[in-house]
């Protein structure tokens, strides 16, 4: 039983992995289309 429920917490990893690398993928390619971060270009500008 011992190795099934490590078997278990790997896949329950993996699957966990896989959604953050999709999520990762997801931002970059959002930020790679938009031609950079807007949010930080629209806040450097300098107030006085």
């Amino acid at each position: 039983m011992k190795l099934f429920r490590k078997g278990q917490g790997a896949t329950e990893y993996l699957l966990m992995l896989a959604a953050v690398l999709v999520i990762v993928a997801i931002a970059v390619y959002y930020v790679t289309s938009t031609g950079g971060f807007p949010t930080v270009s629209a806040t450097a500008v300098k107030h006085d």
